[in-house]
């Protein structure tokens, strides 16, 4: 449009030294004259008439006519071009708009990924609180257990050896009433307990080598014989059956030592195996621990990295998203220029049909 504006100015530069003729007041040509393009049109008209009517409108019917192809070969030249660039933006903006949706679809996924880290840190500092309150309070009932250990040894060792020396003592004592069992009076047989004057007046006379004794003597008469041997018989009863109780004491001394010492081999053996189990349960917690602080780490590097990555591709969807917004912009201007332009070639090629109209039924019938 603007060569043709340009040629037409030329046109009525050169024309402009004729004389008019007065075109323009030919009544069809009156409602064209609003349009700029058409009244430079009619003026380059007139002063071609004007310069030679009959020759003039020969050469005004093959410009308008060529005028005419120019125009159309222009509009599908500008429709070519249109369509092309459009459909150049159309792609590019096609192309954009799947880079940003993925773009979208990785951020949430990121996002999604990073919410899950952010429990995984949670949970594993919470497991590492509790392994490490595990630790501690394992290694405290180690102690506890060393102490109670310490304690029951002391216990079953003093118990045992009190009970050893209960025993002894008791059979200290049997052993000394054991002397008084069977006591007869000049045989230097020691005497039972409650020794009446009569018996030791019959040992201290029996010392002196006497040939009977006291008892001897009186044992001859049947009535004292019988008198003596009934109280004697009644003491050595009551003698060995405190022996048998005393034996039974210490007999009893010695279970419970026994048991006092079995008792502390099963401390013993309760302690090592607490001990061994709960050491292997220190070493089983101490290595869980190790394990979640080391799960701690790389999930808060991986959060880390995924935020950086995450903050990278929102800036590239930003980036994106601008400039489909730039290409979006320049499509429409594209378009708003086309629509344009083509309405003003339009018109432009109704004004060539008109004037060539006019020209061919006005001016080619004028006679010569």
């Amino acid at each position: 449009m603007r060569t043709i504006n340009a040629c037409l100015v030329i046109m009525i530069t050169i024309l402009g030294f004729t004389n008019s003729f007065d075109f323009a007041s030919i009544t069809e040509i009156q409602s064209l004259k609003q349009n700029s393009f058409a009244s430079s049109l009619i003026e380059t008209i007139s002063l071609s008439l004007a310069a030679d009517k009959q020759n003039g409108v020969i050469d005004v019917l093959k410009m308008l006519q060529d005028l005419q192809i120019q125009l159309g070969n222009d509009q599908r030249n500008d429709d070519n071009t249109f369509n092309v660039k459009n459909a150049q933006y159309t792609a590019h903006i096609k192309k954009l708009d799947a880079a940003i949706e993925r773009l979208r679809i990785e951020i949430a996924a990121l996002t999604a990924r990073i919410l899950v880290l952010d429990g995984l840190i949670v949970q594993a500092r919470k497991n590492i609180k509790s392994f490490t309150a595990r630790i501690v309070n394992l290694k405290r009932a180690l102690i506890e257990l060393d102490n109670k250990l310490v304690e029951d040894t002391k216990y079953y060792t003093n118990r045992a050896a009190a009970l050893a020396q209960v025993n002894v003592k008791l059979l200290s004592v049997n052993a000394r009433l054991g002397k008084m069992i069977g006591s007869v009076s000049g045989q230097n047989v020691a005497s039972h307990i409650n020794q009446t004057a009569s018996e030791k007046r019959d040992i201290a006379y029996a010392k002196a080598s006497l040939k009977k004794s006291f008892i001897q003597i009186s044992k001859e008469s049947p009535l004292e014989t019988n008198l003596v041997e009934m109280f004697l018989q009644a003491d050595q009863r009551a003698l060995k059956k405190l022996m048998t109780i005393i034996n039974k004491f210490a007999e009893d001394c010695l279970v419970q030592k026994a048991r006092a010492e079995r008792k502390l081999v099963e401390a013993k053996e309760t302690h090592k195996t607490l001990t061994r189990t709960m050491n292997n349960e220190i070493a089983l917690n101490i290595a869980s621990r190790a394990r979640q602080i080391a799960n701690e780490k790389a999930y808060v590097n991986e959060r880390i990295q995924k935020k950086q990555l995450r903050r990278e591709k929102e800036e590239r969807k930003a980036a994106l998203e601008k400039e489909r917004g730039i290409n979006l912009k320049l499509q429409q201007n594209l378009l708003d220029t086309y629509q344009r332009e083509k309405a003003d070639r339009a018109e432009e090629i109704r004004v060539v049909g008109i004037l060539v109209g006019i020209v061919q039924t006005r001016l080619m019938r004028t006679p010569k």
